[in-house]
């Protein structure tokens, strides 16, 4: 199935770097002083998960930065999550653990930040768990930049051997004031390219400064609830009260993946009445901003791009490969007409560049490569085998992964193509 909001690249490396398997130690008081404003509360909240707690406390308790606020909370769990949480806050004086009925995740993080004193804020999901120097990383540039958020990658995992690494679709750095209004604010929830979003929703990837976020996970959690996306009630309209954010790229946050757990969400009956709650959740807060015009549009993108993936998934069932649904941009900027071009790679992109290199009869002559030739000459494309001997004036990567992209053009300057002739460019064709 084609997932409509990221642009996923597969990071396989053999195995992860291994994590150090450190006892998790006893703390007293006496060790750590710590005052509200250098604290960080990392809130947990639980629902069954007694196969990963303990992985999960673990890695936050190895953290670099050892003023932390651990507070979990046990969402009504039937397993034996409850007492397992007991037993892990007798190992260290920082965790308190916290009861209540089963609410859903919204109710459990309202009730967690209700119980901390600290200044930041910051989730971790309980089968989930955390790099040792995330917690500094977020605080440091929380801190030093003086901004009301940060956030950072992400590493969706699969297995061992199968890692995604996963980042903000908007360049990292810090935005602020102006910038902010006019970078931020009309990307955030979709970045113009359909339907992918510019910040990612994930609450556990982010700092938070408690004053900010309580006020608007105590109006979702009121007013929506827990039905569908309660981290995108959450993080949106808090982005709304802030008005400076820096995006870090480096990823910290291993998020453990589960087979067709997303298709669970799109084949909900209740689906469409889910996505109608959060789509008037969300249009309410949008239009009481002097940027009601782009954020309603925004909205508009990502609840069809929602619709989309829903339908990708049943037509997937049929289809055995479905067609990606995206529009691309050849780089007519950076390629003199009537060139002979060298176009790499015959997939998607490749597809819709030569088509608009032919209409548009651009070239001198189009020379299309790319390694699996033969399964697209029984397309009948004129694709031919890797050739970099080949007459051409520049050399065009039609792939849409920045990362896979560069590997293409080391491997191509490394068969003889002069660097300063191999070019890439974000193909994605932005709507605003």
């Amino acid at each position: 199935m084609i997932h409509a909001y990221y642009v996923w690249f597969i990071f396989v490396h053999g195995k992860k770097p291994k994590r150090k398997e450190v006892p998790i130690m006893k703390c007293n008081k006496d060790d750590i002083e710590m005052t509200d404003e250098d604290l960080i509360a990392i809130i947990i909240p639980v629902y069954n998960a007694e196969q990963y707690l303990e992985e999960c406390i673990q890695s936050i308790l190895q953290q670099t930065y050892s003023k932390l606020d651990v507070v979990i909370v046990d969402d009504g769990s039937t397993d034996n999550s409850y007492n397992l949480c007991l037993q892990l806050a007798k190992r260290d004086i920082r965790i308190k653990v916290l009861h209540k009925e089963n609410g859903g995740p919204l109710s459990a993080k309202k009730m967690g930040i209700e119980n901390t004193l600290a200044k930041y804020i910051m989730f971790v999901d309980a089968d989930d768990w955390i790099k040792p120097e995330m917690c500094e990383a977020l605080y440091k540039r929380i801190t030093l930049e003086n901004v009301d958020l940060v956030t950072s990658g992400i590493i969706r995992y699969f297995a061992d051997y199968k890692c995604i690494y996963d980042t903000d679709n908007i360049a990292s750095g810090k935005y602020c004031a102006d910038e902010y209004k006019k970078v931020i604010i009309p990307h955030m929830l979709c970045n113009g390219v359909f339907p992918r979003r510019g910040i990612d929703a994930s609450l556990a990837i982010k700092i938070f400064k408690k004053e900010l976020l309580y006020p608007v996970v105590q109006r979702a959690d009121e007013q929506y609830g827990y039905l569908f996306a309660e981290d995108t009630a959450v993080l949106y309209p808090y982005m709304l009260s802030a008005k400076s954010i820096y995006i870090m790229h480096e990823c910290f946050y291993y998020h453990r993946q589960y087979p067709d757990h997303s298709n669970k969400y799109y084949e909900d009956e209740d689906y469409q009445y889910k996505l109608n709650k959060l789509y008037t959740y969300m249009s309410d807060i949008f239009k009481t901003s002097d940027d009601r015009i782009i954020l309603m549009k925004q909205l508009d993108y990502f609840i069809c791009g929602l619709f989309m993936a829903k339908y990708e998934l049943q037509a997937s069932k049929i289809v055995k490969d479905f067609p990606k649904l995206q529009q691309y941009l050849f780089p007519f900027n950076k390629v003199k007409s009537n060139s002979r071009l060298l176009l790499y790679g015959a997939g998607n992109v490749g597809k819709s560049f030569y088509a608009q290199l032919i209409k548009a009869e651009y070239c001198k002559e189009i020379i299309w490569q790319d390694e699996a030739y033969e399964k697209y000459q029984k397309e009948n494309l004129p694709v031919t085998s890797v050739d970099m001997k080949v007459d051409a004036d520049i050399c065009v990567i039609a792939v849409e992964n920045k990362k896979t992209a560069m590997d293409i053009k080391r491997k191509i300057a490394g068969l003889g193509m002069a660097e300063d002739k191999i070019i890439w460019d974000n193909p994605l064709l932005s709507m605003w």
